[in-house]
């Protein structure tokens, strides 16, 4: 997993009841990979390494950075 500062982070919900939640990219490591530095919806701000119910999502329009994004 690959991301950029102002990425999102796409977190799944576990729970049907539940919505998924975004935490938008402040900071990355080297190569652009974790652990990400991320701002949550309430301002917090954590360090995080991605699991497999993760995605970046790309800022701007959606397009790709032109690197493996995987």
């Amino acid at each position: 997993m690959k991301a950029r500062e102002g990425d999102q982070l796409r977190f799944y919900s576990r729970h049907v009841d539940r919505p998924d939640r975004i935490a938008v990219i402040l900071k990355v490591g080297a190569g652009g990979e974790p652990p990400y530095l991320v701002r949550i919806a309430d301002g917090s701000e954590v360090v995080v390494v991605p699991g497999s119910d993760c995605v970046v999502l790309p800022a701007g329009d959606g397009a790709s950075h032109g690197g493996d994004r995987g």
